[in-house]
């Protein structure tokens, strides 16, 4: 399956100085979420991705700036109230599958907690994150903007 790894930084990143392939390659949490590693994306693919896909996965969370490629986290209370109820909808579909299947094991608890909303993106910042790692930090962000730099395609 295919997904993509987006560079955030707390500083506006210029293209010269975004991360390269060859460091995320070398990153625990990179390698331990993919098969590879693959290509940057170009700048019609990026913008898509950051107008089209960014806004679904941070609704409730952040607001996306495709013109200044930012990410304007929104506040404690709004951040808090929703990972609340993803997290009550992952309660559900965990509870369900242990009644359905009698799945009495801790994986679903592991897998369902690596995604936020069953997105399997990776984010960089200063080291590799997985979505719900990353959104878990939403409400220490709380009015903070950050910027979005490369985004590449990965495999896992």
């Amino acid at each position: 399956m295919h997904f993509q790894i987006i560079e955030i930084s707390d500083e506006p990143i210029s293209k010269d100085k975004w991360v390269s392939d060859f460091t995320l390659y070398e990153d625990a949490t990179i390698a331990e979420n993919t098969d590879y590693v693959g290509d940057l994306y170009n700048e019609e693919e990026r913008k898509g991705f950051i107008r089209d896909s960014l806004p679904v996965l941070f609704k409730g969370i952040a607001d996306v700036d495709l013109e200044k490629e930012t990410i304007t986290f929104k506040s404690k209370e709004e951040c808090r109230r929703t990972l609340l109820e993803e997290k009550k909808k992952i309660l559900d579909i965990i509870l369900e599958d242990m009644i359905d299947k009698g799945n009495c094991s801790f994986y679903p608890l592991r897998n369902y907690g690596k995604d936020y909303k069953d997105w399997p993106q990776l984010f960089y910042r200063d080291g590799g994150l997985t979505s719900a790692q990353f959104i878990e930090d939403a409400p220490y962000y709380a009015g903070k903007t950050m910027y979005i730099g490369a985004i590449y395609d990965a495999h896992y």
